[in-house]
């Protein structure tokens, strides 16, 4: 939806999302350790309700935190 700009469950264009504004609530924070946090843009379809999470650019391009992240989680295979 970050890039399509629609819903890959049905099609929609009807997209919203926070990404660019302040962050607030249980689902504004990924932790990645102890003392590391990342901001989360969430892109939700407003017709079927389907939600895309994202981590922001700004901590994706943090090399520091990836390298932590990587550390804790399990790559997929």
């Amino acid at each position: 939806m970050k890039t399509t700009k629609s819903c890959p469950k049905c099609q929609s264009t009807e997209i919203y999302t926070n990404e660019g504004h302040s962050k607030q609530g249980d689902r504004a924070r990924f932790q990645i350790s102890s003392f590391s946090t990342a901001l989360i843009s969430s892109y939700i379809c407003t017709s079927c309700g389907f939600i895309e999470e994202y981590l922001e650019n700004d901590d994706l391009n943090d090399q520091k935190k990836m390298l932590k992240l990587k550390e804790k989680w399990r790559k997929h295979s």
